[in-house]
């Protein structure tokens, strides 16, 4: 890791650019987490205003579901299309279906709400991170300090989106929250609005977009998300799934441009990383849900108290974010891996124990300050490592496979387990029905410590190798900043 700082990207005729670009790629990053626990203070509310009978898990699980499953796909087409308008793209979509969502307490319709959740807010979620993420690899020198502080803001913005989007959900649906939780949905929709037009105007434009005529993977496109997709969704047909995923990566093995490079599958330590992503966010995902349940329906919290305890979640991890270059040159990035993997395990851990006798203060504030270090830690950190190693625009796209994908399997399993458990004990108590969630975290996060320290060691005994085909990303960017070819510049 190199430890200069590097100087503004070419490709930015001043500072102020560079900064509203972070702030862009910062915002997106705040809506792709605030959209997946917006709708925790909502558990109680959302079901009993659509006069739906479906599992609360899913509020949560099918915008994670769609995000997780397309986010390949989404990156692919940038690659294709031009990064920039695939961000714009993903604007749109999530700005309509944040519209749709609200619009579905009028309708009284559920399917309108699922929809307008997973289709639409999720699949154009997945259009924002990879594409940003891969403007961010192709401007920005490879190794530098500089690129690792814009990663590192913008993994600060999970934290903020992920606080402020509950404690904003509490505050409007404080009042008459039958009537006003569609506001929740629409606000969200009113920062999509504003972020296009931020994106439109600093955002780089895309420049030799598809110069080598590269073909689209619809084959791949399809067998990729339907094997994700139902595999997540109907664990009866788990053969079929599989089987999809299997043709896929045969597949993507003898296509021209694959959607995911064939190297990248046979990088076991590349494989390792972003299992130790897909679980970790597993062991994060089934412990928000279990945890905003518990003070609902425990403790009995209005969304605006269940939100507001939320609240030290965001001064943690967005510390957590911004330290994560110190940490890097003081420690290797296996290392601040292990770390995160870490602080999943021991929120779920202090949680576990809370009781309705017991203060938020001794558990349930510890918990909350410890659980960022997982998510706000290991975002950075791999996409830091992943970004250097990789061709541009793989990073992005295999990170937030893993970290929406993770959240939406695991809870999915956790859900299902617990269920199973309940059944066989139906004398026990909400309590116990909870901390069976939590178990089940802690399990799972001790599952991500020992794949970390497996890589430490690894990482110790054989250097990372890298799968980066292009020579250099500085003399790349600087190309693409400095020439001007009139017949492929794409002006949006």
């Amino acid at each position: 890791m190199g430890k200069k700082y590097g100087d503004v990207p070419k490709c930015f005729p001043s500072f102020f650019h560079e900064v509203m670009f972070i702030v862009a790629c910062g915002m997106s990053q705040l809506l792709n987490q605030g959209a997946m626990t917006q709708v925790l203070p909502l558990f109680e509310l959302i079901p009993k205003s659509l006069e739906a009978s479906s599992s609360q898990n899913w509020l949560m699980a099918s915008f994670a579901l769609a995000a997780g499953s397309s986010i390949l796909v989404t990156g692919h087409l940038g690659d294709i299309y031009g990064l920039k308008k695939m961000v714009l793209l993903g604007f749109i979509l999530t700005f309509i279906g944040g519209l749709l969502v609200g619009f579905s307490k009028y309708s009284k319709s559920n399917n309108q709400f699922i929809v307008g959740r997973s289709l639409f807010q999720g699949l154009g979620v997945s259009f924002l991170l990879p594409n940003l993420m891969g403007i961010v690899g192709r401007e920005y020198e490879v190794g530098t300090n500089r690129k690792f502080l814009v990663i590192s803001i913008l993994g600060a913005g999970a934290p903020l989106g992920a606080g402020l989007a509950t404690l904003f959900s509490g505050l409007i649906t404080y009042t008459n929250g039958e009537n006003n939780w569609p506001w929740v949905f629409y606000s969200y929709s009113i920062l999509c609005f504003i972020d296009f037009f931020i994106v439109l105007k600093y955002v780089p434009k895309d420049r030799f977009v598809n110069v080598d005529n590269l073909k689209l993977d619809f084959i791949g496109m399809i067998l990729g998300v339907y094997g994700l997709a139902g595999f997540n969704f109907a664990w009866n047909q788990a053969a079929v799934d599989v089987i999809s995923l299997i043709l896929f990566v045969i597949h993507e093995n003898r296509f021209s441009n694959p959607i995911l490079d064939p190297k990248i599958v046979k990088n076991y330590k590349i494989v390792m990383l972003l299992l130790i992503l897909l679980i970790g966010w597993g062991s994060f995902g089934i412990t928000l849900n279990y945890l905003y349940e518990y003070y609902l329906k425990l403790e009995e919290d209005n969304p605006l108290i269940a939100g507001c305890k939320f609240l030290p979640f965001i001064v943690s991890g967005m510390t957590a974010s911004l330290s994560v270059p110190a940490l890097i040159r003081r420690f290797n990035p296996m290392g601040v891996l292990l770390m995160a993997s870490i602080g999943f395990t021991a929120a779920a851990l202090c949680y576990c124990f809370m009781d309705t006798s017991i203060t938020f203060w001794a558990l349930g504030f510890v918990g909350t300050i410890i659980c960022p270090l997982g998510m706000d830690l290991s975002f950075p950190a791999s996409t830091i490592v992943l970004s250097d190693l990789m061709p541009n625009g793989n990073s992005g796209s295999l990170v937030s496979t893993m970290v929406n994908y993770g959240v939406a399997l695991f809870l999915g399993i956790a859900t299902y387990i617990e269920k199973q458990v309940s059944n066989k004990h139906p004398n026990w108590e909400l309590l116990q029905k909870y901390r069976t969630g939590f178990y089940i975290a802690i399990g799972v996060g001790l599952v991500s410590c020992l794949l970390s320290v497996v890589m430490i060691i690894d990482h110790k005994v054989n250097p990372v190798e890298e799968v980066r085909e292009d020579e250099d990303d500085s003399s790349y960017s600087e190309e693409f900043c400095n020439k001007e070819v009139e017949q492929t510049e794409i002006k949006v």
